[in-house]
């Protein structure tokens, strides 16, 4: 599998996981994205 915490855990790092009661929020994966964010912030 491809995921990150993998190689911490192969090294002996510990990792905490939680379940939360809201998802998160939207990703800034683009630069329209940015730009809503932007956005946003400005108000």
């Amino acid at each position: 599998e491809k995921l990150e915490q993998l190689r911490a855990l192969w090294n002996g790092a510990r990792i905490h996981v939680d379940v939360v009661a809201e998802p998160p929020g939207h990703g800034v994966d683009t630069p329209e994205d940015l730009a809503r964010v932007e956005m946003l912030l400005a108000r």
